[in-house]
């Protein structure tokens, strides 16, 4: 399951064609972007509805998960 959330909310970042959209992020948006992917303590996502990005903090919704599973 983690797998697949990982998956989906990295998609787009791995996937991105840089020489296709080079002026889009500057050099520092792109390492806070790359901080963010390395970052283990969070889970990024994207919502239920509409586009977006969410963040969660992973302790809190591996608990939230666990809860809604048992």
């Amino acid at each position: 399951m983690c797998t697949k959330l990982k998956d989906m909310s990295y998609n787009y970042i791995y996937d991105y064609n840089f020489s296709d959209h080079k002026n889009i992020l500057t050099k520092d948006e792109w390492h806070a972007l790359n901080d963010l992917k390395n970052d283990q303590t969070i889970l990024i996502t994207k919502p239920d509805k509409g586009n977006g990005v969410v963040i969660f903090n992973r302790d809190d919704y591996i608990t939230k998960m666990t809860n809604i599973l048992s």
